[in-house]
């Protein structure tokens, strides 16, 4: 039906397009205009570069980190039992270390 490379104008099938798109993981591009209107692309999702690979694994070790660093106080703070306690622990310090680690290498 639609594929990558077709250069389309603004029409009633645009919906369609972008159905096509949004399941197949590709996007519309508007394109530069010729004399009879505006122009549109369906193109590939560029990947993710290392920067922005990086930046996603460090936003998940830091969600991830907030949730176990909960667990542990609720045991260091209030008293309660948890029975992963100790694992969480460990794993509140590797994340750390880990972050550390990514923060050196850069961004």
């Amino acid at each position: 039906m639609y594929q990558i490379g077709d250069i389309f104008y603004l029409d009633n099938e645009y919906s369609k397009r972008a159905e096509f798109c949004n399941n197949n993981n590709l996007m519309i591009v508007e394109i530069e205009s010729d004399y009879n209107g505006r122009r549109f692309q369906i193109q590939e999702i560029p990947a993710p570069s290392e920067t922005e690979l990086k930046q996603k694994q460090i936003k998940d070790i830091k969600q991830k980190l907030e949730k176990y660093k909960e667990d542990v106080e609720q045991v260091e703070l209030f008293g309660m039992e948890r029975i992963d306690y100790e694992e969480k622990k460990r794993l509140c310090k590797n994340m750390i270390l880990e972050l550390r680690q990514l923060e050196r290498d850069g961004v």
